[in-house]
């Protein structure tokens, strides 16, 4: 399930924001690339992870669903937890660390915040396989590898499902039901059409609030 949040920024600090989502607020850990992006007042969709582990528990929030599935990879390194993971996304770009870990360069690894020699050849061990099956392009969304089917390798879920799919899940996560969220989706997107889920999500959102807006009038 797509996990994400809809509100309006109250607050911005470094690596972190407050977001308010009808009244209840939530203090979102971002890479800083995101933070830098916004400002207070703004209305902002950020799509979050929630890291609980027994000591711990934070939201970690991104303004792509492709940086979120690249912090989760990240995280399934043994030794890599999410403030690492988040400084790694901070610093570099994926196609750059993708590079890295396929060609085996540890050095220039090394050099990532958080980051020594040794987590450096953990990533190379653990990612450069599951990276080297990925396609070097992207789609918008995320990485997607070619002839990927969901038991090779990482696959990242808008590459099994289609973006209407993906879409609609997301609006009725956001509270809207099954029937609204089709029709905005048909009304606004079509199968064939090259966006990025965030594109997709943004325009039927205005779709449905520009419904809404037609409906109190009368």
């Amino acid at each position: 399930m797509i996990v994400f949040l809809r509100g309006v920024v109250h607050q911005v600090g470094i690596g972190s924001a407050d977001i308010d989502v009808s009244g209840v607020g939530y203090r979102v850990y971002l890479p800083d690339k995101d933070t830098m992006t916004l400002s207070v007042g703004s209305e902002v969709m950020v799509f979050t992870h929630h890291h609980v582990r027994e000591d711990d528990e934070a939201l970690y929030g991104f303004l792509s669903q492709a940086d979120k599935e690249w912090f989760q990879l990240l995280l399934g390194v043994s030794g890599i937890g999410p403030k690492v993971a988040l400084q790694i996304i901070s610093a570099t770009r994926f196609e750059d660390f993708a590079l890295s870990v396929v060609g085996g360069d540890s050095s220039a690894l090394a050099k990532l915040p958080g980051v020594g020699r040794k987590t450096a050849d953990r990533l190379i061990l653990e990612l450069k396989d599951k990276l080297g099956k990925l396609d070097a392009s992207f789609t918008g969304t995320s990485v997607v590898r070619k002839d990927a089917t969901p038991s090779q390798g990482v696959v990242p879920k808008s590459a099994v499902m289609g973006l209407l799919d993906l879409v609609i899940e997301a609006l009725e996560t956001l509270g809207y039901n099954q029937r609204q969220a089709t029709e905005a989706v048909h009304a606004v997107l079509s199968n064939d059409e090259d966006v990025t889920l965030e594109e997709g999500i943004r325009r039927s959102l205005q779709y449905l609030d520009s419904s809404a807006t037609q409906s109190r009038v009368r």
